[in-house]
């Protein structure tokens, strides 16, 4: 099939937009960020565009969210949503895990039960994602948080050295 492509059709595979998971356009959050539906089908039937990222809405709406965007699609997409804390960080009516710091705090004390619950915290993600159509997780987030002037990482990193995020994020991608 990729040799059937053109140039265009090319390039557009390899971008990426942003779009609301909520199913009107009336609910949309960030009308400069994220288009309505017509702009998105737009961007995916006729440009080809390969990906969304997804955010906001419930687990509930996103299925179907999801379907209506691979309906539209000229190829099958790639559906991504940036959920290291568990599909209903950003997704209502799903599992919300407290942040992964929560489980570097555990392997201080018990390094087997912080593996099994990053592996664990994986797999769930992981179910709920397929199940309403999600296909590309962000997450594990692997940045070692190390860095006192840096608060964007804080709490989403599996610890403060690179060898317990390491061991932590292998888990959850094991899970996953």
């Amino acid at each position: 099939m990729i040799d059937n492509l053109s140039l265009p059709e090319l390039v557009a595979q390899m971008f990426v937009v942003r779009a609301s998971g909520y199913l009107f356009d009336h609910q949309i959050r960030y009308l400069e960020w994220e288009p309505t539906a017509d702009k998105l089908r737009y961007y995916l039937e006729k440009l080809g565009v390969g990906g969304v990222i997804l955010v906001g809405g419930s687990a509930a709406e996103l299925a179907v969210r999801s379907h209506q965007l691979q309906s539209w699609a000229k190829f099958p997409l790639l559906l991504a949503a940036d959920i290291e804390e568990g599909v209903g960080q950003r997704f209502a009516g799903a599992t919300w895990f407290g942040p992964p710091m929560a489980i570097a705090e555990i392997a201080t004390h018990d390094a087997g039960k912080a593996d099994r619950y990053a592996e664990q915290m994986g797999s769930v993600t992981a179910i709920e994602a397929r199940a309403i159509g999600l296909n590309w997780i962000l997450a594990p987030v692997v940045d070692v948080n190390n860095n006192p002037d840096n608060p964007v990482i804080n709490v989403r990193a599996f610890g403060e050295t690179s060898e317990i995020v390491g061991k932590l994020a292998s888990a959850f991608i094991r899970g996953a």
